[in-house]
């Protein structure tokens, strides 16, 4: 199924530019506006290698090591009561693998101003 999943989505991200002409719009928005996304190519090139599922689980605890959650509570919600949820998820994540200090490393998101 691993092996099905590949190469749908290489045919997918291909056949990419066929797609309505909005949504192909949208993405070459995101590419100009947004830094260190990867282009679709990139997508591809990385799964034209077959890899298995020790791959798989090996690049999802990488990722889950690395993983940084933002969230907001409104509404009739105590801060203490926000602080514990917020509490919760840190220590799920922690048992997934994921460090306290990758989650205390916020990333910078840029984007790109054009003038008007």
């Amino acid at each position: 199924k691993v092996e099905v999943s590949r190469q749908l989505l290489i045919q997918d991200y291909r056949n990419f530019t066929r797609e309505e002409p909005w949504s192909v719009c949208n993405y070459y928005i995101s590419q100009l506006m947004l830094h260190g996304v990867w282009h679709l190519d990139e997508y591809v090139q990385a799964l034209a290698d077959p890899f298995s599922l020790d791959d798989i689980a090996k690049a999802v605890r990488d990722g889950v090591s690395e993983i940084h959650v933002e969230g907001l509570v409104h509404g009739n919600v105590a801060a203490q009561a926000a602080k514990s949820v917020a509490e919760r998820v840190v220590r799920a994540l922690q048992g997934l693998g994921s460090s306290s200090s990758a989650m205390a490393e916020i990333p910078k998101h840029q984007v790109t101003r054009l003038p008007v």
